[in-house]
């Protein structure tokens, strides 16, 4: 491989610290914040008419942690898109290395979604353990899509073809 040159490295590093802050840290602030705040459930009132009893928070639920495990997995076809449209800008701007750090905050972006899943969910339910539940898919995306210098010099490739 070629190696980069010194703004592609300063990218990658960008990139790397990012990642630290997306992906780590924020999470755990997430979770202290769950630990911090009390979520009162929504209590009913018994002489008020209720036309439905509730479940909303328990259907959010499973449509989030689908979309937890699922949506990342839509990130190489986003990827390609965005190769495609910079690859056919005729008057570019930005430098591939540059465009690399932009994609790459997509893809950290998409997975740091996943914790604040969790989070909403917490919010709406006032249960701790569900929102932990979205954890495990977000440490299991965190643990796929981490930049890694390699990944990063081939996605520069993609980007310098003509």
């Amino acid at each position: 491989m070629i190696p980069m040159d010194e703004f592609a490295q300063v990218a990658f590093k960008r990139t790397r610290i990012m990642a630290v802050l997306l992906l780590g840290v924020v999470p755990v602030i997430y979770l202290a914040v769950g630990q911090l705040v009390e979520v009162v459930p929504h209590e009913v009132v018994p002489h008020e008419v209720v036309p439905h009893e509730g479940g909303e928070s328990d259907l959010l639920f499973y449509i989030l942690i689908f979309l937890a495990l699922a949506q990342p997995a839509l990130y190489p076809i986003i990827e390609r898109v965005q190769i495609s449209n910079f690859s056919k800008a005729v008057n570019r701007t930005m430098k591939p290395a540059q465009f690399a750090f932009t994609i790459a905050l997509t893809k950290l972006a998409m997975v740091d979604a996943i914790y604040i899943f969790g989070l909403v969910v917490y919010f709406l339910s006032g249960d701790l353990s569900r929102m932990l539940m979205f954890y495990l898919p977000g440490l299991l995306w965190t643990a796929i899509y981490w930049p890694r210098e390699s990944s990063f010099e081939e996605l520069l490739k993609k980007l310098e073809r003509p």
